[in-house]
């Protein structure tokens, strides 16, 4: 489990009626219509970046898909990414 205040949310999703799990809930930025492999994907991102640029305390960021999931514990990516950084 992830310390409250370790991290933010934000959400890129085309139909936002299917973001059903609660940390993603209430996390939308601007939406743009988005279609693979085209540079709408990249408007969708810098949406993405521009929400969590507004909180001074966010340095680092990663970008994921639905379809991605972490294969290390929240706390053990926390601790490799302070090693290095």
């Amino acid at each position: 489990n992830a310390p409250p205040g370790s991290y933010d949310i934000y959400v890129h999703a085309k139909h936002k009626e299917e973001v059903r799990h609660r940390l993603f809930r209430n996390r939308h930025v601007e939406t743009v219509p988005t279609k693979w492999g085209t540079v709408s994907l990249v408007k969708a991102h810098v949406n993405l970046l521009r929400a969590a640029l507004k909180n001074k305390r966010n340095r680092w960021f990663m970008l994921l898909s639905d379809s991605c999931m972490p294969v290390v514990s929240f706390a053990t990516f926390w601790e490799r990414l302070h090693e290095e950084f």
